[in-house]
């Protein structure tokens, strides 16, 4: 390729490999000032003559040969291209352009074929309430024994003593426990005591600390020191750093996942208490104060509550099993003691269960109920939703119905409620209304 050139000093300036542009200074004192400007790029003198190519010869700052020529403005004087012969020309100022940055390469995200994944039992501490080496929320008002639940389970798990639904002894466990509400000598001691705890196997942490980085790599090394299989925080909010909002999602998750991955790496069961709104919620899973991320990243979440004269055990989610049966359980001068299979959702605990449980409440279903299927049987759900219409639970509807002996029957794949006998629905006595307490029928056949 010939080049094109004139009797002034010449200087080339070559952009690529298909394209040479001959610059021409009109005075060696223009040639210079090109010199200088490419000296203060490269911090050293250029060669002679002056030869940008864009490739190799790129000043150290990343800036092009092609880019010094825009920059230089007025310069140059005459340009010939591919043998078109120079001629005067106004200068054109160029529009000056930042200098290309370079551009890092993206990492992918880490990735896993799921073919590769090894399938593995989900491993109960007690099944299907609490799993082992994952997060599982207790919660519920003040006064229903959040506190001697969980003690009775660290007793329980301390001597291998079965729980509800298990069907035998397992072997005897060490459990941590990290409480702040009650003395450990005054309260958490005695009750141990009471519920016949091998106290050795227990272990307390009874000062608060923040779950923070620093705190909850103290904590995963104190269950590595003692290797439990239950870890017991009550409460939460006890543990939670001062400057996180427990209603902002973004903060709370991070607590969260921290304590997820303790229980993931260590393999325990972690039990943390938390207190239910003052409000009612209609979903048990949105009673807890706080944000909802606290459910989101527990694996399962339990609800105390009082339901009439009842303290009952509902489980209110589950990601690993069906949820388990709600369990009633009384606290007394004896201490604590498991009585049973209720049939009392999760949802009635938290929806205004007081309310819902009372006489009042359940004389006002069943008058409800002789309104709706006085002129013959109606379809259950459309009962249903009549009843959640007017304010009735669930529940009080279910307590109405056997209260008052109505019968459901199907036709064509529905359910259908109807009316007994005037005289069989007054032989419904009190023993009726306790057996609807304890019975685990669901409300439609």
């Amino acid at each position: 390729m010939s080049n094109t050139t004139c009797s002034d000093d010449v200087h080339k300036i070559q952009a690529n490999s298909s394209e040479c542009l001959d610059f021409c200074a009109a005075k060696q004192q223009e040639a210079g000032r090109v010199r200088e400007y490419l000296k203060s790029h490269n911090g050293e003198e250029p060669p002679d003559p002056v030869i940008v190519e864009e490739r190799p010869f790129t000043c150290r700052d990343g800036t092009t040969g092609e880019e010094i020529l825009l920059e230089m403005g007025g310069l140059p004087r005459w340009i010939a291209v591919f043998g078109v012969p120079p001629g005067p020309a106004t200068p054109t100022p160029a529009k000056k352009r930042r200098p290309q940055r370079r551009v890092k390469p993206i990492t992918p995200l880490p990735s896993v074929n799921m073919a590769e994944v090894k399938r593995e039992p989900v491993d109960w501490m007690w099944e299907p309430y609490i799993p082992k080496g994952k997060l599982t929320l207790l919660d519920g008002n003040p006064g229903v024994g959040k506190s001697y639940i969980t003690l009775a389970l660290a007793a329980a798990v301390s001597r291998g003593a079965a729980l509800p639904g298990q069907s035998g002894p397992v072997d005897p466990q060490r459990v941590l426990l990290v409480s702040v509400e009650d003395e450990l000598s005054h309260t958490v001691g005695p009750r141990l005591d009471g519920l016949g705890a091998e106290s050795m196997r227990i272990i307390a942490i009874p000062e608060p600390f923040d779950l923070d980085e620093t705190g909850a790599a103290r904590l995963a090394a104190t269950i590595e020191e003692h290797r439990p299989v239950l870890v017991i925080i009550d409460p939460l909010v006890a543990f939670t750093s001062a400057g996180i909002d427990m209603n902002r999602a973004n903060q709370v998750r991070q607590m969260m996942l921290r304590l997820n991955k303790i229980a993931q790496r260590s393999d325990v069961a972690i039990v943390a208490v938390r207190h239910l709104r003052k409000a009612d919620a209609k979903n048990a899973i949105h009673a807890g104060v706080g944000s909802i991320d606290y459910v989101a990243a527990a694996r399962s979440v339990l609800i105390a509550g009082r339901d009439g004269d009842q303290t009952i055990l509902a489980h209110a989610k589950c990601n690993l099993a069906p949820l388990g049966p709600s369990l009633a359980y009384r606290i007394d001068d004896s201490g604590f003691q498991w009585i049973g299979k209720v049939d009392v959702g999760a949802d009635d605990l938290t929806s205004g269960s007081q309310e819902a449980g009372s006489p009042g409440a359940r004389e006002q279903a069943k008058a409800f109920l002789k309104e709706a299927l006085k002129g013959g049987p109606v379809q259950a759900k459309e009962v249903q939703d009549w009843a959640e219409d007017e304010g009735i639970s669930g529940k009080t509807l279910k307590r109405a119905k056997k209260d008052l002996g109505i019968k459901s029957n199907q036709e064509s794949k529905k359910w259908f409620w109807k009316l007994p006998d005037l005289a069989a629905a007054t032989e419904h006595t009190d023993e009726a209304q306790e057996a609807s307490r304890r019975t685990d029928d669901p409300l439609t056949p």
